[in-house]
């Protein structure tokens, strides 16, 4: 099973870089994110090569804050809760700092969780974590509903993430490339 994709240098000219990428989440301390219309990111050229692939792209994007020596434990989770109209893989692109991401096998209690009105499966009770593969490019193609967290060693991460309606799946999306 592949659990991510690196996506070509082109995908850059995609979006537009904000030179105060790091002010625009205030709680630097916490594994936060923040929602932005996408058109605050996304460009024209971007929101043509996903429109000519038939790739619907969501209107609102998230941007993640991974501050560094997060507790990784508390932090894995699954993003997409089973809703069928949602893409079960999202383009992450890494803006400030570095980290990787890694998706598990986990031994532990799933549960609901909400946060920033956002609903998640998260786990308590963890007992035993198992690295299943690890990512930690710039631009990628990552699977959102496997269980997985971010980790962050010397620096703070924010992460642009962009989410689409359900249109192919991510074999499918590499064959755009």
């Amino acid at each position: 099973m592949k659990y991510f994709l690196d996506l070509p240098d082109y995908f850059k000219n995609f979006i537009n870089h904000k030179n105060d990428i790091d002010k625009l989440i205030d709680n630097k301390s916490e594994h936060d994110w923040m929602y932005f219309p996408t058109t605050y990111f996304v460009n024209d050229e971007g929101f043509n090569w996903f429109r000519s692939r038939n790739l619907q792209i969501l209107k609102v994007c998230l941007l993640f804050n991974s501050p560094k020596l997060i507790d990784t434990y508390e932090n894995i989770h699954i993003d997409t809760m089973n809703n069928d109209n949602l893409n079960n893989y999202a383009i992450n692109y890494v803006l400030l700092g570095s980290g990787e991401m890694q998706w598990v096998k986990i031994d532990g209690t799933p549960e609901i969780r909400e946060m920033n009105s956002s609903y998640f499966y998260g786990y308590k009770n963890t007992q035993s974590v198992e690295i299943l593969d690890k990512w930690s490019g710039s631009i990628g193609l990552v699977k959102i509903n496997i269980p997985h967290r971010v980790v962050t060693t010397d620096s703070r991460r924010i992460c642009l993430s962009l989410r689409f309606h359900k249109k192919c799946s991510l074999e499918d999306f590499e064959k755009f490339l």
